[in-house]
């Protein structure tokens, strides 16, 4: 199945969920209806028991995300040489650029050794050491490209926009056209995800040297850039989706309930439920406490977009809800 864009006219296909992206990743035009249903806390209410009363069928029109500017509310993407001096520079991991080259050069030297014995033993197939020149041939130049990718890799940090360099190309990303900026925390790593319009779509891993400051740093920037709008939707009345949870000035929706703010907790953990991919056991979740529950609502901080700016909301909603230091 696909949907048409109505800014780019080209067609967007459906997702393995049957569901439509929230922006065409040809234009970065919006896909989602403007009418998108948008739910007050006013209609949830608290029992005098305390728990907490199921949110009306609206809720099955999910509440509309943050808006993120348009381009034309975000003006044109500004030429490098306009944006002064950077804040800071990130690069390439130089200790893995170091071991891509260490192995490109031991299978050449395992390729430049299996060879040698070939030409030296005519009497033998040479079938199997060809295969096996073959396979570490391939082996090297892989390892060169990666070195060579990581040589030419580096990220800027201006007060107006991000910039990407690879190789010889440099691509402007003003902090206004971000739409989205994921993290996902494991116990032994973190790494991030940003998207914005056109179809931009970076990961922030170790290949960059220290690659969490650069993701802290655009998260402040992102921030920065979308509260204003946030507490404006807030303020009319909004409620505001990040992911399977909800946000807005009575309170936090978690499993289509509204739990008010008074009555709210959040804290970051471990999933300590019994899972069987050891990998998802070691990731972070946000649990959410709530009145009346045995259990709290876990959602994986990966799944969250936009994760600080949704803590930023609560910290100015409720900051009694968070941990000291979170």
């Amino acid at each position: 199945m696909s949907a048409q864009c109505a800014s780019c006219g080209r067609d967007v296909s459906h997702n393995h969920e049957n569901r439509l992206p929230p922006w065409c990743p040809h234009c970065g035009g919006d896909l989602k209806p403007k009418e998108a249903a948008v739910l007050v806390g006013a209609q949830m209410s608290q029992s005098p028991s305390g728990s907490l009363d199921r949110a009306p069928s609206a809720w099955e029109a999910r509440p509309a995300a943050p808006q993120v500017p348009t381009a034309e509310d975000a003006g044109p993407v500004p030429h490098l040489d306009d944006l002064g001096d950077p804040e800071a520079a990130f690069r390439g991991s130089g200790w893995r650029r170091l071991l891509a080259w260490g192995l490109a050069l031991v299978c050449f030297g395992l390729v430049a050794a299996i060879g040698y014995g070939v030409l030296h033993q005519p009497d033998k197939n040479p079938a199997g050491g060809i295969g096996l020149m073959v396979l570490f041939a391939a082996g090297g130049f892989g390892c060169a490209y990666m070195a060579l990718t990581l040589g030419g890799l580096s990220y800027l940090v201006y007060p107006r926009a991000l910039v990407q360099r690879r190789g010889g190309q440099s691509t402007v990303i003003p902090w206004s056209h971000i739409r989205e900026v994921t993290q996902t925390i494991h116990v032994l790593w973190k790494k991030y995800r940003i998207r914005a319009r056109g179809g931009i779509d970076i990961q922030l891993t170790g290949d960059i040297k220290n690659h969490v400051t650069l993701g802290s740093k655009i998260e402040e920037k992102v921030v920065e850039c979308l509260l204003p709008g946030a507490l404006a939707q807030l303020d009319a009345g909004e409620t505001i989706q990040f992911g399977a949870l909800g946000v807005n000035r009575a309170g936090m929706y978690a499993e289509n309930e509204l739990s008010p703010w008074p009555h709210t907790a959040l804290s970051i953990g471990l999933q300590m439920d019994r899972v069987n991919d050891p990998t998802h056991a070691k990731l972070m979740y946000l649990h959410v406490y709530t009145h009346g529950r045995a259990k709290s609502f876990k959602v994986e901080v990966g799944q969250i977009p936009n994760f600080c700016l949704l803590l930023e909301l609560v910290r100015q909603n409720a900051p009694q809800c968070l941990p000291v230091g979170m």
